[in-house]
């Protein structure tokens, strides 16, 4: 922090860099050692000073401040407001304080007047230093007024001043930037919202975030980057959907609150075996891609007969994440994957979860004669789809389908046709699984002729 003190002819400077106290006399620097500093300074001479303060060699808001210093004397003419009014801006609703010093001018106390009288509130109170006060201006009416600052019935130096009472800022002017090249509407894990405060006067930009999914409220950074832009900055919690709320000296800008959707579901993929055929007891996996996504969190529902199924998600690379998943029973799993709270492309999924072990064969036969079909029942734990069962016969060089015929929800009839003599082999699958007791064996007979058949029987 350094301070530069001086008149047009002459500057004199100090720095808290260099020690906590200057060795100037005239110009002091004191470090509070509480994140504030003490400047003090002696006036070399009277007239209009400027008062300079820099952090880190920029100037702070304000500065350079005009102070106007007086020859030491009994009187009004030796109050020292320390600001120059006329140069300062006042706005609607916004007080302003400025602190009168009374050090040695006697008896008395300070008034503060505005004229109009109506056109701002006053407030005077005494400061913890000696003879020094604290005066807050209230601008309520717009316009050029005068303010007048007494000392025992006279007027200080440059008093009455002439000032302005501006409106406050109109937050119809402001607006929210769909496309701003310098602003980002996505940095890292933080959501970042960008506002023009162009036409609207000065005034103070507010904001707060509220997740539409946990009702919380969030902490907002907002930034200044350049004249009439301000960054609203968040990290995103637990949710996907927020309400931004954006106001302008307390009164919402057009378009608050905003409604914020995190993420954009329609540029994730999806690929793997998973999201179209399981197996009961085994583990079925698929990937999604999330590159081009945005920011969002990925949710994978799969649901079955028996309800859901928790899947396993495990991130492999920057922009991709393995789901792995286990079916319980066999049936149609509904899977739903969603980025940011919003379904992807072609979701939900319907994967096919085979369950051979439901099934059995109740009444294999191992011979049969050509002209006969082979028939016999196969029988289900539990009520599945039958459209996935398959019967087929099978030889060396032959492959004939059967067919499969619904009794009722547990109970179903298998038939085939051989095709000619021979040893076959009896293929039951549900969906392209072997199910318990297949394959099976069966011996395929020539059809017996009268020949083939002799009787014995000692009444004969």
């Amino acid at each position: 922090l350094s301070l530069h003190t001086g008149s047009a002819q002459s500057e004199r400077s100090s720095s808290s860099e260099s020690s906590s106290e200057s060795d100037d006399d005239d110009i002091r620097l004191i470090d509070n050692r509480d994140g504030t500093y003490s400047a003090v300074y002696t006036p070399s001479s009277a007239g209009h000073h400027n008062l300079g303060l820099k952090f880190a060699g920029i100037p702070i808001p304000g500065s350079p401040f005009r102070i106007t210093v007086q020859n030491r004397q009994k009187g009004a003419d030796g109050a020292i407001t320390g600001l120059n009014l006329e140069n300062e801006k006042f706005h609607i609703g916004v007080p302003y304080m400025m602190k009168v010093h009374c050090k040695g001018l006697g008896d008395g106390t300070p008034e503060i007047s505005c004229t109009p009288s109506e056109a701002a509130k006053i407030k005077l109170a005494h400061a913890p230093s000696p003879n020094s006060y604290w005066c807050e201006i209230l601008p309520v009416k717009v316009g050029h007024n005068t303010i007048s600052v007494q000392y025992n019935g006279r007027h200080i130096i440059g008093s009455p001043f002439q000032v302005t009472f501006l409106p406050r800022g109109d937050a119809t002017k402001c607006r929210k930037l769909e496309t701003d090249p310098k602003c980002q509407q996505q940095g890292g894990d933080n959501v970042v919202v960008c506002i023009s405060t162009a036409g609207a006067g000065k005034g103070k930009v507010t904001a707060s975030v509220k997740s539409l999914t946990t009702k919380m409220d969030l902490p907002v950074e907002i930034t200044h980057p350049r004249k009439h832009h301000y960054n609203l900055e968040f990290t995103p919690e637990d949710g996907f959907e927020y309400l931004l709320t954006v106001k302008y000296d307390e009164h919402h800008i057009k378009g608050s609150p905003f409604p914020i959707s995190l993420g954009d579901a329609s540029n994730c993929t999806v690929d793997g075996e998973g999201l179209t055929s399981a197996m009961v007891g085994k583990v079925s996996t698929f990937t999604v891609g999330t590159a081009g996504a945005g920011h969002g969190e990925l949710q994978v529902i799969i649901d079955d007969t028996t309800g859901n199924i928790q899947p396993t998600i495990s991130k492999t690379a920057e922009y991709e994440y393995e789901v792995a998943y286990q079916p319980k029973l066999g049936g149609v799993c509904r899977i739903s994957v969603l980025w940011g709270g919003v379904e992807i492309t072609d979701s939900p999924f319907e994967a096919t979860c085979s369950d051979p072990t439901q099934f059995s064969i109740t009444d294999p036969i191992s011979e049969l004669c050509l002209d006969q079909i082979l028939r016999f029942t196969i029988l289900s734990v539990y009520e599945t789809q039958d459209e996935l069962l398959t019967i087929s016969l099978h030889s060396d060089s032959v492959m004939v389908p059967g067919k499969v015929e619904k009794v009722d929800n547990l109970h179903y009839n298998g038939t085939v046709s051989p095709p000619s003599i021979g040893t076959y082999a009896v293929h039951v699958c549900w969906n392209e699984t072997h199910i318990k007791g297949s394959p099976f064996n069966i011996d395929i007979l020539p059809i017996p002729t009268p020949q083939d058949f002799t009787f014995e029987a000692a009444e004969l």
